[in-house]
């Protein structure tokens, strides 16, 4: 009879699940799971931390106890037939359990010996790789052949089906695939692996086949391939629109029973994002890739002029090398000069990619003729003027770790008065446009909209952001410092 049994267990999938189910108090940790792992494959199951991996594997290696459902491990019940398992797993915890004064030769011996049937003690050290340090003790070991031994210790029993619970968590890159080529050894010795990851690059290289698992539930199985590629499969958007609202003409679709209107897109950030209207006046509705385009690009010069030139200066005065800078013959107008030339550059450069990919992929409007011209003239005003306000902002603060705060702070705010990254419309209260109004943003925001949305250009929010631009240099002339402050 012992030995028809064995027969029995000795077929079939090596671990079924059906239903798996466990809860800590009103936390729902694994809710109800299939799981299927045949035998001499490398299964992984992926998933984010707390999503129910390392529950799911304790049950099944009998550590843990279930609230419901059915579990079969090469045959047997973890929860009431663990002693007759224990001697055909092995077992990788996450974290290492080691006697850090034995040798590996001397703990991998100590191991086996618990084992019925062992594996000899020095082909489980050749199989990991350890054949260098079998007389070096545990404390002298790397993090990676620390997680060598792991794996030798749980082959020393000569296991069936091994379980390994993100056993390349904390691992450097080199000591990861130097983890992964022990793993993918064990597939040739005919072992049955089950290991649970986070990383889906290394499912990808491990695995014959992958779970993905998400609050407690499989969200997704199949082979490598067909997890890694989900992100080429086409998106579906499905809505349920309020009364007298229409959709874009290229969203709609007949609802389902539902009520739910359901459709697949070419394109779904085309279809979100490239049919929409903004109104920017009482008059005046645009497109809202041609808004967000304009936008972009407004943002794109401040932060290439005004953001970066004050953090990267207050960086370099810090760390002497303004003060260098500033003790050879190069004249300082003309390093200034440079750094200006430099943002303004990458400005240009920022923008024409904003409206080259705006224009390609939304088919956004964009300058063109003497609004062209114009449009050129308040990006090149602008980003002079705030390169000059980006040195001024750098003359007052006090040192490097401060300047991102202190840069962020007084322009975000101002770029949500703006209108830069929300309209303001007709509506918006006299107090925001009055502040709006004193400050160079909003001018050179509408300045640089005008050459995308069609709307009205005037010379004086030129001026204005040229002004703010002069004043910016005359204050930075005063009080520029080119060393560190004490």
């Amino acid at each position: 009879m012992g030995a028809m049994a064995e027969l029995v267990q000795a077929g079939g999938a090596a671990i079924e699940v059906r239903g798996l189910a466990k809860s800590y108090g009103g936390v729902h940790a694994v809710r109800g799971i299939d799981l299927t792992v045949e035998r001499g494959r490398i299964f992984a199951l992926l998933g984010p931390n707390g999503a129910g991996k390392t529950t799911t594997v304790e049950i099944l290696e009998g550590y843990r106890s279930r609230d419901g459902g059915t579990v079969k491990v090469l045959g047997y019940d973890p929860a009431r037939q663990r002693q007759r398992l224990k001697s055909q797993i092995g077992i990788v915890l996450q974290s290492s359990g080691m006697d850090r004064y034995l040798t590996v030769s001397e703990t991998v011996a100590m191991y086996a010996g618990f084992y019925p049937r062992p594996r000899p003690v020095d082909e489980v050290i050749e199989l990991v790789g350890l054949e260098a340090k079998r007389d070096t003790r545990v404390l002298k070991l790397s993090g990676g052949q620390q997680r060598r031994l792991d794996v030798a210790i749980a082959l020393a029993g000569n296991p069936d089906l091994l379980f390994l619970d993100e056993p390349t968590t904390g691992f450097d890159p080199s000591a990861r695939h130097e983890a992964w080529e022990v793993i993918r050894n064990l597939a040739a010795l005919g072992k049955t692996v089950l290991l649970t990851t986070h990383y889906m690059d290394e499912a990808q290289y491990l695995a014959d086949r992958v779970a993905v698992i998400s609050n407690g539930l499989i969200v997704a199985e199949g082979s490598p391939a067909t997890i890694g590629n989900r992100e080429r499969a086409r998106a579906r958007i499905r809505y349920r629109l309020t009364d007298g609202v229409a959709p874009p003409a290229d969203l709609t679709a007949p609802p389902g029973p539902d009520g739910l209107t359901e459709l697949v897109p070419d394109d779904l950030t085309t279809a979100l994002l490239g049919h929409g209207t903004v109104r920017i006046s009482a008059a005046k509705v645009v497109n809202t890739s041609t808004y967000y385009v304009a936008a972009m690009a407004s943002f794109a010069v401040i932060s290439a002029c005004y953001t970066n030139i004050a953090i990267s200066v207050s960086f370099q005065r810090d760390t002497g090398v303004l003060k260098r800078m500033n003790g050879t013959p190069l004249p300082s107008a003309i390093f200034l000069g440079a750094r200006m030339v430099h943002a303004l550059f990458v400005a240009i450069v920022l923008v024409v990619i904003t409206a080259a990919f705006g224009r390609v992929l939304y088919s956004a409007d964009i300058p063109t003729g003497v609004t062209l011209l114009r449009f050129l003239v308040m990006l090149v005003v602008g980003a002079a003027s705030f390169c000059a306000l980006g040195f001024a902002i750098a003359s007052v603060i006090p040192n490097a770790d401060a300047s991102p705060a202190i840069v962020n702070a007084s322009i975000l705010p101002l770029l949500f008065l703006s209108g830069i990254f929300i309209p303001l419309g007709s509506n918006a209260p006299a107090w925001i446009v009055w502040i709006a109004r004193i400050f160079p943003v909003r001018h050179f925001a509408e300045g640089m909209q005008a050459g995308f949305l069609g709307t009205p250009f005037h010379w004086t929010d030129v001026l204005v952001v040229a002004a703010w631009g002069l004043g910016g240099l005359l204050f930075s002339v005063r009080f520029f410092s080119w060393e560190p402050r004490t």
